[in-house]
């Protein structure tokens, strides 16, 4: 565990930065106090200027994750960590530079560029699958979800005061980058010092380099895993259908401030930490891990059914508890039964190619968002739920490689 604390941390802060940027962005478009827009831009053109600065860096990750988890199953984990940290620490800067003045030519392509190297959460993933064994894998996994939701909480904590110029006169809605990119010199400094490589010389995929960048073909072509492939797919889009949509959901209906919406995703989140840490190990002793994957899709799916059925900010504190459920027992299962069914030295390239569905799912997400928020928000989100519900049908037709240990 002591070896693994700073992939956790790797992931924590790719996750960090993006949990500041959401809220953030969704107060600066959607938000009429605080907007960085013309007043007059209608909603229409404010919803689709936030999916593009919200849907950029999920679709760098879409890109990076495979073709970096691939070049880290070759070159070895540790080299390919340290080039998308300090990678990842000049396009923050860019970021930050962006927004005052606001550019979003140039905010959208470094949210991408920023993407594309926090493709490097597969391989803190690729590196944990490296000292676990199978059977403990998804305890492992779980502790993901913990630094994950742990940003998610930190984040909208940290945002709301980085970016009051009432606490300090030059705060802005660039702060929380440049404080991220100093977050990364750090780690960038800690991986080079500290961490010792996961994936021998001996035990690394011997491929030409130009396959790393093709990695994705083998979501369709891998007959060993591509039935999971299909099943998490669908899984993430109930997720991130509703995870991605919760903050509009709640600005629109509910008028709420940027406060008040980061104290509600820290409401969702901080479930998901404490579920991760305490509750999935035994409840991974007691249940398979398809059959935890398929109660998680059914609470999800009930969570958010309450959520826009019942209407009412002051039931959504407490009917989020089930959508934090589904979400706790989905991420860690769906991660750590892929990984089950292949050899350690390909653990790279089909991480990195599950977390480009996670992405996927993401950008189908953003896209959903523009279409149909509009219109009424319910509808992507019901939307999530139909694909919670199939998922859950399908999971039917998967079959573990009879040499797995799950």
């Amino acid at each position: 565990m002591r070896r693994m604390f700073i992939l956790y941390v790797v992931i924590f802060a790719a996750f960090l930065g993006i949990s500041m940027s959401i809220l953030s962005f969704t107060s600066m478009t959607l938000n009429l106090e605080e907007s960085i827009l013309p007043r007059n831009t209608t909603l229409s053109m404010r919803t689709a200027i936030l999916g593009v600065m919200v849907g950029m860096y999920p679709l760098g990750q879409f890109f990076g994750a495979p073709i970096l988890g691939a070049l880290s199953d070759n070159y070895g984990r540790r080299r390919m960590l340290l080039i998308s940290l300090v990678s990842t620490t000049c396009t923050y800067m860019v970021v930050a530079l962006s927004i005052f003045p606001f550019n979003l030519h140039l905010l959208a392509v470094s949210l991408f560029i920023t993407g594309f190297f926090e493709g490097n959460v597969v391989i803190a993933q690729s590196s944990i699958a490296d000292l676990c064994p199978a059977e403990k894998r998804t305890t492992a996994f779980g502790y993901v979800s913990v630094a994950a939701s742990g940003a998610f909480v930190i984040g909208p904590l940290l945002g709301p005061i980085l970016t009051n110029h009432h606490i300090v006169s030059w705060f802005n809605f660039s702060t929380p980058f440049w404080v991220a990119s100093i977050f990364f010199v750090c780690l960038t400094l800690w991986i080079y010092f500290r961490f010792h490589e996961t994936l021998p010389e001996e035990r690394r995929e011997k491929k030409p380099m130009f396959q790393s960048f093709i990695n994705l073909k083998e979501i369709f072509i891998d007959k060993q895993v591509r039935r999971f492939y299909g099943v998490n797919i669908l899984l993430y889009m109930g997720v991130f259908g509703f995870f991605r949509l919760f903050p509009q959901f709640m600005v629109n209906n509910y008028s709420i401030s940027h406060s008040t919406l980061c104290f509600s995703m820290v409401n969702l989140d901080l479930p998901i930490i404490i579920i991760s840490l305490f509750f999935i190990k035994p409840i991974v002793n007691r249940f398979s891990l398809i059959g935890i994957m398929r109660m998680g899709a059914l609470i999800l799916a009930l969570g958010i059914t309450l959520i826009i059925g019942l209407n009412s900010f002051l039931s959504t504190w407490f009917t989020i508890y089930f959508a934090a459920i589904g979400i706790a027992y989905i991420m860690p299962t769906t991660t750590s039964l892929i990984s089950s069914q292949v050899h350690i030295q390909k653990q790279g390239s089909v991480l990195g190619n599950n977390t480009s569905l996670v992405i996927l799912a993401q950008l189908t997400a953003v896209l959903i968002s523009i279409g149909f928020t509009h219109i009424n928000i319910r509808i992507p989100l019901s939307i999530a739920i139909v694909m919670l519900i199939i998922a859950t049908f399908l999971t039917k037709l998967i079959k573990l490689n009879k040499t797995t240990s799950i």
